[in-house]
């Protein structure tokens, strides 16, 4: 689940307590439907420009009686965004799997028997 706050420069400590007041009623609701919210899962991303991402200095999070950290990158539906939104996580993973891949290929080609 991604929640997405708008905040301008000097405004950053209202919003991480607006941010715990929506994981709070979200906890509410996902417990009036007999389902279960696990706030040690969450993470929270600052994305901006560089300089400014400087600034924040609000590295640990109260919610719901736990720790939340604030993270450089964060996973979700199989794409990794970093606070820059560069995307330089997410195509480091991708190749990463590919070569992978290749060389689980590669292993496997020693084994098979070409007839040409």
């Amino acid at each position: 689940m991604w929640m997405i706050a708008s905040v301008a420069d000097g405004d950053v400590t209202s919003a991480v307590q607006s941010l715990a007041a929506c994981i709070t009623d979200i906890d509410t609701w996902t417990s009036a439907g007999r389902l279960r919210f696990n706030p040690s899962r969450v993470e929270i991303v600052w994305l901006g420009v560089g300089h400014l991402l400087q600034q924040v200095d609000i590295n640990v999070n109260p919610v719901l009686s736990s720790a939340v950290k604030v993270v450089q990158s964060a996973c979700d539906l199989d794409i990794i965004l970093d606070s820059q939104l560069s995307l330089s996580d997410h195509i480091a993973a991708r190749c990463r799997t590919g070569f992978y891949q290749l060389r689980q290929i590669r292993q496997l080609f020693g084994h098979l028997r070409l007839n040409l």
